[in-house]
């Protein structure tokens, strides 16, 4: 019996139709996920009211196309023929240069001036940032903002033509950089220094296929923050040694972040980049405490573990959201910390951003820092004039503390008013806030509060904030561990302990302190070791 040639064909197409779905139900072939996708959609729970306004379909449907067989097979095929033949990126967000240079559309969009954000926007950040500065300045930490180099302004010339035809002559960068010079804001440039020296070094400072300095570009930025450093506080930081380079294809760290982004089906040569030799001496330096808060830029020091042989403590905000503490990293969690305990205790902060986040900068951090620090004076002596004055005791320290410093009694007065305040909301008022604003956005913890204040008989304000304050407690507890959660503690020092010998052996003062604790709702101990912190800091 003859089998035609269109029957073999039919079986032929229908065996090719018929392997996605065999590979979806029962993988015949292992393969590799693809890389850069990081909102999967998934399974939608059937309901009347998402089937009758389509919203059902919609997400089975996205579902169904994740699961196809062959899919990330299928999806690299594709790309690496865009790429090949057209020089074409599959991959949203990525855009092939001319020489093939890969780049990250945001890069562009900040050089082209297509996100600026407006000159009124950007003055009034620059502002703020300025009094910020200032007022830190006056509690003895220093305040650098820290521009990195961006690929795009560095490799402009091989941004395609279609970008370029369309670049505006105002950019975030540029408004920045007028502004932060024109109201004294202290800054490092590095976008400007890196361009400046570009192509009178012997190594290159980006990789071809990767978005991030590479690890000599970002050695030579930690060095200009360690200088700076060293300058400001008159130390001497550990000795920084990254002049023995390896020149190599290995394409460590972030070096071909984008090429793993294009899932292609052939990997893009490698290009050969320098890896310095770190040679570092500890000995007999200082390391001062530094937090660092802004964008990835700082994660290629961080994977190279270099923060912690420098700084006291290797502590990274990630977009002023998440913690990064000693490479471990703490989601979401920036906003339980007490943040004038957090600021207070450094030597420098430094706020990074480079040209595809500028739009984003100054990530929070310094409208969250304006208004705790410099918070109105009304508010001051409100609260001097309604329990410290008051409070015998209380006022009685205070008059004792300006003669020790002297000044009058009403400048301590409102100096003692301004650190209860600000402690307070640093401690309690804005975490608490922030996570009463989580809960009410709930539905499902939401009800749980209000069945727990039917319960317990108490309005559901209250109820929110003593969950809230719970669980910033127990945050606390978790990132810092148990002295984090309210005070200095683990940096405690012999001098606090010698403070707190000191306000035991005043009768009056410990009366002081045990009411103020009963005031606060804390414990003895707990109100011991603020005010220690507090005199330490304003001896």
């Amino acid at each position: 019996m003859r089998i035609s040639g269109k029957y073999i064909l039919l079986w032929g197409v229908l065996i090719v139709l018929l392997l996605p779905l065999m590979q979806q139900i029962k993988p015949v072939m292992e393969l590799a996920p693809l890389t850069g996708i990081s909102n999967f959609a998934g399974k939608p729970e059937f309901n009347k009211d998402t089937y009758w306004d389509g919203k059902y379909q919609e997400g089975m449907n996205a579902w169904l196309n994740e699961q196809f067989g062959f899919r990330s097979f299928l999806v690299r095929v594709i790309n690496q023929i865009r790429y090949s033949l057209f020089s074409v990126s599959g991959a949203p967000g990525v855009v092939v240069g001319k020489n093939r240079e890969l780049y990250i559309e945001s890069y562009i969009d900040e050089y082209i001036g297509r996100n600026y954000r407006g000159l009124p926007v950007l003055t009034d950040i620059v502002s703020k940032t300025k009094r910020v500065q200032d007022s830190l300045q006056k509690m003895g930490v220093d305040l650098v903002v820290m521009f990195a180099p961006g690929k795009a302004s560095f490799r402009s010339e091989n941004i395609p033509d279609q970008y370029l035809k369309l670049k505006r002559d105002s950019t975030n960068y540029a408004s920045y950089v007028n502004l932060f010079n024109k109201e004294g804001v202290n800054f490092i440039d590095l976008n400007a220094h890196f361009r400046n020296i570009k192509g009178k070094t012997f190594y290159p400072f980006f990789p071809k296929n990767g978005a991030h300095w590479n690890h000599y570009a970002m050695c030579i930025g930690l060095d200009t923050l360690l200088k700076r450093i060293e300058k400001v506080h008159h130390i001497d930081v550990p000795d920084f040694d990254y002049s023995q380079v390896t020149l190599n294809n290995s394409a460590k760290g972030n070096d071909y972040d984008i090429g793993i982004l294009m899932n292609l089906k052939k990997e893009i040569p490698k290009e050969v980049m320098p890896y310095p030799n770190y040679v570092i001496n500890e000995l007999n330096k200082e390391k001062p405490d530094v937090l660092v808060v802004g964008d990835s830029y700082w994660w290629c020091l961080v994977g190279d573990n270099l923060p912690g042989h420098f700084f006291a403590k290797d502590e990274y905000w990630f977009y002023n959201k998440d913690i990064i503490l000693n490479n471990s990293k703490k989601e979401n969690k920036v906003r339980y910390v007490n943040l004038f305990e957090q600021v207070r205790k450094r030597k420098t902060i430094v706020l990074i951003s480079t040209e595809a986040t500028y739009y984003m900068f100054p990530y929070g951090f310094i409208e969250r820092l304006e208004k705790m620090l410099c918070v109105d004076n009304k508010r001051v002596w409100e609260l001097a004039n309604a329990r410290i004055r008051p409070d015998s005791a209380w006022y009685a320290g205070i008059v004792r503390k300006a003669q020790e410093a002297g000044i009058s009694a009403e400048q301590q007065l409102y100096l003692d008013a301004k650190y209860v305040l600000l402690e307070e909301i640093g401690n309690t008022e804005e975490p608490r806030n922030e996570v009463i604003k989580t809960i009410k956005a709930d539905p499902t913890w939401f009800s749980q509060i209000e069945q727990k204040a039917r319960d317990e008989k108490r309005s559901i304000e209250e109820q929110l904030i003593l969950d809230a304050d719970y669980m910033v407690k127990e945050e606390r507890k978790a990132i810092y561990g148990d002295a984090g959660a309210d005070t200095k503690g683990q940096n405690a020092s012999g001098e606090l302990e010698t403070i707190i010998n000191r306000i035991r052996s005043d009768e009056k003062w410990l009366k002081y302190v045990k009411e103020k604790a009963i005031l606060e709702k804390r414990s003895l101990e707990e109100q011991l070791k603020i005010e220690a912190a507090f005199i330490q800091a304003n001896p």
